[in-house]
């Protein structure tokens, strides 16, 4: 069940967050994929709408974090984070074809329960040794 309602605005979405009383512009959700022993970790992170008067910046906040020792959890908690967040796709590493491949055989795996369709996107700077600095 999610917490977040969805309004439709002629620019966009805004999800409306009942626990925090808080609207939010976007939300995002970024996965590392697991490389034992250390574990795979996501994160979901929302930009708030109002605009910080200081700077003119946005505010961010993390709305979940949760490490993953392997894939089958990983999945689990994939599906249970894009039902409460309202989330259509996730960024992270696309180029481990066998991590993707195994989080598929998760999804595959799941019968008899409503389907989360995985949608893993490239993360900007995810190969880029220098990304921190950006």
């Amino acid at each position: 069940m999610s917490r977040l309602t969805r309004e439709q605005w002629d620019t966009g979405s805004l999800y409306m967050d009942s626990i925090k009383n808080l609207v939010y512009r976007q939300i995002a959700g970024g996965l590392a994929w697991p490389a034992p022993p250390a574990p795979g970790f996501m994160v979901v992170v929302a930009e708030e709408k109002r605009v910080k008067l200081e700077n003119t910046q946005r505010i961010l906040w993390v709305l979940a974090e949760q490490e993953a020792p392997d894939p089958a959890a990983m999945y689990r908690y994939y599906r249970e984070m894009s039902e409460e967040f309202l989330l259509r796709q996730w960024y992270g590493d696309t180029a481990n074809r066998a991590m993707m491949h195994l989080f598929r055989g998760q999804q595959r795996q799941v019968q008899g329960e409503a389907q989360v369709t995985l949608v893993v996107l490239g993360a900007t700077y995810h190969d880029n040794p220098q990304a921190l600095h950006f």
